[in-house]
């Protein structure tokens, strides 16, 4: 069986380092992106069960990321999970979506392995 692929997008080096670390140790495959564009093509291209997207500052901050991650229908059945610095309103589609999980930045390692976790445990996602 394939190892649970996450896709990391995040411009801050240090944070994907850290998050690299830990969901490898714990027996994930993982593939980085450092910016919004990066990150929606291999979104798009591996097709990776879980999405951490980082959303604060350019480059990776601007919410047309969340925008094209929610609505690409190749991505439907991906499981996003957002990292976000301030308080925002994410927006009706990510709020209403079950497979959408919020965590603000900073956040610890072993709470983002969890929340990960926990999104792979609940049961697939609707169609978007």
């Amino acid at each position: 069986m394939a190892p649970v692929t996450i896709l990391l997008i995040d411009s801050d080096a240090d944070s994907i380092a850290i998050y690299t670390l830990i969901l490898q140790h714990h027996g994930f495959s993982v593939i980085e992106a450092n910016d919004a564009e990066d990150g929606f093509r291999q979104a798009v291209e591996k097709k990776p069960d879980v999405v951490v997207a980082a959303l604060y500052g350019p480059p990776v901050g601007d919410t047309s990321l969340l925008d094209r991650l929610l609505t690409d229908e190749r991505l439907a059945e991906t499981r996003l999970i957002i990292l976000d610095s301030a308080p925002t309103q994410l927006g009706e589609p990510a709020e209403t979506i079950a497979a959408v999980r919020r965590l603000t930045k900073p956040c610890e390692p072993s709470r983002l392995l969890h929340e990960v976790q926990r999104v792979l445990d609940e049961p697939q996602p609707l169609p978007r």
